[in-house]
């Protein structure tokens, strides 16, 4: 058949075939602009649905991000954190705010009502918080948990309720994006259908058309078969953001669950069992850097033996070594470094784990020798360990999508270490509280028996220089009395000593001779230390004058000295205390933390004890670390010591063998300046008087004493044992009376109210305050309140004589004797 006769057969065919081709074209175009339009659809559709999943998982975070930095302000009282959680509140408004945009037509608009509902609390509840702990520290300087602790609970309700609502809203958001493409898809199948059908009823009515709608045809079953690919394709991503997905979600649940537990072992172990289950690795190693050997602390694992863990626990692993790895490692995602096999001479082979199985006969695949290391780090970015994976159980090597939900896992891990080791912080800071508690309880007894005591020992002692004044200083009894004077004054000393322990004052610091004072603190260790123990001294220099607080430096010897007793076995030993003059010179200065160079006293306290075992050698200054047994110590004593040191410019080193004893020296900068006079030598008794004075204490042995030294001594004394009584023989004539005497502790009416009650009737008259211990009252409100002279029990007679001398001579001027 030639072309003309042909053409002239199909030439109708023409028109029929540009029909089909304009219809196939039409019913094409018109497909792939619908394609367009719901794939358009469907990606705002999964848009909107993720905003809301983000939106509110950052909600999530606000409120429990808030609830954390409101616990460590109501403990610690940081500002930074009341302004860390008003900045989370106003993030959770804009999320709640960005929300309420999102979901105006939505079908989980029910369920943001309701986390809308309780975030509208969480101001309210968290301002309520912060008034009630205002006022409190306005009060007390101090926010009582106990009396606020419906609020607290109302606020920990409230903040859990907007998590857990976040969180709900976050799996709703992602459920409907799931179900948004599941009808996606089933549109997508339906429309393909129609588009199909179509294309096989005009197919069939232009299959005479020839070869050229063959062609056409199989043009658009390759296209058909290029989409199916596509959408296989497509649906296999699905089903790996679905893993991942589900990875996230249980590590994030996992993560949850151990915030509450206070094992630190268990909540490591839940961790790491938690990737093995969940993240796409069978091994895992979780270690935390420290500052010793070696270097790193393996705190969990999973999926290795524990022979193999307590190996690798004694090599050294440091963050440089790790730091050098990941500069030459392959990053993957934002903090996790892949080593494959062919770069494992980067790693330790010694101390590396390498899986077992298989060579795989891909070379993009998961090889046994490969690792992968993710980086933790904390809240200000710094590198505080590594979580190190490897077995993968995909047989995929890692890419940044795949190890996303570890590296999340990963940052909520690091923030739990950093909560945990602020409640182990908290839990310190409390153990320290209670034991300021106990201090300040012993020094209240302190006080307590103070009183007491030197009311009998002024008793003893006025008494015995009574009798030494009646006999001549040859006289058989005279030493024995002086023997009594002596050990009253000594235990006048003890009595000061306990109260200058218990003391809560900022140590003031003089120039003193302290040699006389390593001697008498010696004297006093002498009868609290028992017998069995050998106190020996070698006190070169004859003075040495530094910058100092008598009490402090007598705390750094009792710790001192008290510690070395306790070290010896069987309470048998010796301690040996020297004092010396060296010089450091600038070399030496170097290793002693930043000691000057200069002329110091060292005191060094040894002893014959047990010695310091090398590995806690570093910790001893520690508060609260102590080897001792349980009521054997606090584990204070050389931080005190510490503390005492420092604040005087001084420095203190330690050493120890174990099995030899210790050996502590303390250093304590010269100063070459007159020592300040810590005490006044014997003087004359001052007298004859001739004044009345009016003597009140309610011990009758002490008024029947002082009335016998004031008579003795010229003057004219009226004693009475009850204040009230005294106050109305004042009152009946005021104008008898030159001086008066009271003491400050007596029933019904304290000295200083006594005193009061006399000033206002007689203004210019001299009053003297006597007082074994008091905290109601000490020198500077008690010359305040307008008496003359305020003395401390027990009074020797110079003493009580010298001041009756100086208030009357000197009328009614303040007198410090």
């Amino acid at each position: 058949m030639d072309k003309k006769k042909l053409y002239a057969q199909t030439h109708w065919l023409v028109p029929i075939f540009l029909l089909g081709f304009i219809l196939v074209l039409g019913i094409s175009l018109f497909s792939v602009v619908y394609e367009i339009g719901q794939h358009r659809s469907f990606e705002e559709g999964e848009i909107h649905y993720r905003t809301i999943s983000g939106t509110a998982a950052q909600a999530c975070s606000d409120a429990f991000r808030g609830e954390i930095h409101l616990n460590l302000y109501l403990l610690y009282h940081d500002a930074v954190d009341r302004e860390k959680v008003d900045d989370r509140l106003a993030s959770l408004e804009r999320n709640i705010a960005k929300l309420d945009r999102l979901t105006k037509r939505s079908k989980v608009r029910e369920l943001f009502e309701s986390l809308e509902s309780w975030a509208m609390r969480v101001p309210g509840t968290v301002s309520n918080l912060f008034l009630s702990n205002d006022q409190e520290m306005n009060k007390g300087g101090s926010f009582d948990f106990s009396e606020h602790k419906a609020q607290i609970l109302n606020a920990y309700s409230v903040f859990s309720h907007v998590r857990k609502l976040g969180v709900k809203l976050n799996g709703q958001a992602l459920d409907m994006e799931t179900e948004a493409r599941k009808n996606a898809r089933e549109a997508a199948q339906k429309r393909r259908g129609y588009f199909y059908s179509a294309i096989i009823v005009i197919f069939g009515c232009i299959l005479v058309l020839g070869v050229l709608w063959i062609q056409a045809y199989a043009s658009l079953v390759r296209e058909i078969q290029q989409r199916k690919n596509a959408d296989a394709a497509l649906r296999q991503s699905e089903q790996k953001v679905q893993i991942l997905h589900g990875q996230t979600e249980q590590l994030s649940l996992a993560a949850a669950q151990v915030i509450s537990m206070g094992d630190k072992a268990l909540v490591s172990q839940k961790i790491c069992n938690a990737i093995v289950a969940y993240s796409d690795y069978q091994r895992v190693i979780i270690s935390l850097f420290k500052d010793e050997f070696p270097f790193r602390e393996i705190v969990g694992f999973a999926g290795i033996g524990k022979e193999q863990v307590e190996r690798l626990r004694r090599i050294e692993f440091s963050r440089d070594w790790y730091n050098d790895v990941f500069d030459q490692g392959i990053p993957v995602g934002r903090c996790s470094y892949y080593i494959p096999q062919t770069m494992k001479h980067l790693l330790n082979q010694e101390a590396t784990c390498f899986g077992k199985g298989p060579v795989p006969e891909k070379n993009n695949a998961w090889h046994p020798e490969d690792n992968l290391f993710v980086r933790m780090n904390d809240e200000k970015g710094e590198f505080i360990g590594v979580i190190s994976v490897d077995d993968s159980k995909s047989g995929e090597i890692p890419s940044a999508r795949t190890i996303r939900p570890l590296e999340i896992f990963s940052s909520l891990i690091s923030q739990i270490i950093i909560l945990k080791r602020e409640q182990e912080r908290r839990e310190k800071m409390e153990a320290q509280l209670n034991q300021a508690v106990k201090m300040e309880s012993i020094g209240t007894l302190a006080g307590g028996i103070a009183h007491d005591f030197n009311n009998i020992l002024g008793i003893i002692l006025g008494n015995t220089e009574l009798g030494l004044g009646k006999i001549a200083n040859d006289h058989p009894s005279h030493k024995n009395l002086s023997e009594i004077k002596n050990a009253s004054l000594r235990a006048a000393d003890i009595v000061r000593q306990l109260l200058s322990f218990s003391s809560k004052t900022e140590p003031v610091l003089n120039p003193i001779d302290i040699v006389p004072l390593i001697h008498d603190t010696l004297k006093f260790m002498r009868s609290s230390i028992p017998s069995t123990v050998d106190i020996k001294q070698m006190i070169i220099p004859k003075m040495a004058v530094v910058m100092a607080d008598p009490v402090q430096i007598n705390r750094i010897l009792m710790n001192l000295c008290i510690n070395a007793f306790q070290a010896m076995p069987d309470e048998k030993g010796v301690i040996e205390v020297t004092a010396r003059v060296i010089e450091i010179l600038e070399k030496d200065a170097l290793s002693m933390n930043g000691v000057l160079p200069g002329f110091y006293l060292r005191i060094r306290v040894s002893d014959s004890g047990q010695g310091i075992d090398p590995d806690i050698l570093d910790r001893i200054f520690d508060p609260y670390f102590t080897t001792k047994d349980v009521g054997k110590g606090s584990g204070m004593g050389l931080s005190v010591v510490v503390g005492i040191v420092k604040a005087h410019n001084g420095e203190i080193q330690v050493d120890s063998t174990p099995g030899q004893g210790s050996q502590f020296s303390v250093y304590l900068p010269l100063v070459f300046s007159p020592p300040q006079n810590l005490s006044e030598g014997e003087k004359k008794i001052p007298g004859p008087g001739h004044e009345h004075i009016l003597f009140v204490d309610d011990d009758p042995a002490i008024t029947d004493m002082y009335a016998t030294l004031l008579n003795r001594l010229g003057y004219r004394t009226k004693v009475s044992n009850h204040p009230l009584k005294a106050l109305a023989l004042f009152k009946a004539a005021p104008d008898q009376f030159d001086l008066v005497i009271t003491d400050m502790t007596m029933p019904s009416m304290t000295g200083a109210e006594l005193a009061k009650a006399i000033l206002d009737i007689t203004k210019d008259l001299p009053i003297i305050i006597c007082t074994g211990h008091s905290d109601l009252l000490d020198e500077a409100a008690a010359i305040e309140l307008g008496v003359a002279a305020y003395v401390t029990k027990p009074i020797t007679c110079q003493k009580m004589a010298s001041t009756i001398r100086q208030v009357l001579e000197s009328g009614r001027s303040s007198v410090h004797p």
